[in-house]
């Protein structure tokens, strides 16, 4: 009973794990579209609705173009444009390989990916410092009138 009961308690969580690997799959996969589509010109217009409401940006406007600008190799415009890309190009070019990874084995990667940053952040000074820059590239964009 007890053999049974441990099985089907190692199952439910390998089913989790192939859920969140799942999820960061669809994001990414919709994220990588989005910039695709931007890189090309396919659209512009604002989905933000901080910037639509309050006419002002939120920490995360400007990412796309930032995005387009490093890929271009304009690395101090991208970093203009929205200093959040220093956080999110290195996790764009990790996230491949560790869904890859993830996929391919049952060693999960991107789960210990993903619970090192939630443990990480879970931490008072840590979340704190990030809330802070969040804050001061907030009021940077809001200042650039991005």
């Amino acid at each position: 009973m007890q053999q049974k009961r441990k099985t089907l308690i190692n199952s439910q969580f390998l089913s989790k794990r192939r859920y969140l690997v799942y999820e960061f799959i669809l994001i990414y996969v919709v994220g990588l579209v989005w910039y695709v589509m931007s890189l090309f010109g396919i659209f512009d217009f604002i989905i933000c609705p901080t910037k639509l409401i309050w006419k002002i940006p939120c920490p995360g406007c400007g990412i796309t173009r930032a995005c387009v600008l490093l890929t271009h190799g304009h690395l101090a415009q991208a970093i203009e444009t929205n200093p959040n890309i220093l956080i999110i190009a290195p996790v764009m070019a990790i996230l491949p390989i560790l869904i890859a990874k993830s996929l391919l084995s049952l060693k999960y990667d991107l789960i210990y990916f993903y619970n090192f940053f939630n443990q990480l952040f879970s931490k008072r000074y840590i979340f704190t410092l990030f809330m802070i820059s969040e804050l001061l590239i907030w009021a940077y964009l809001i200042q650039q009138k991005r």
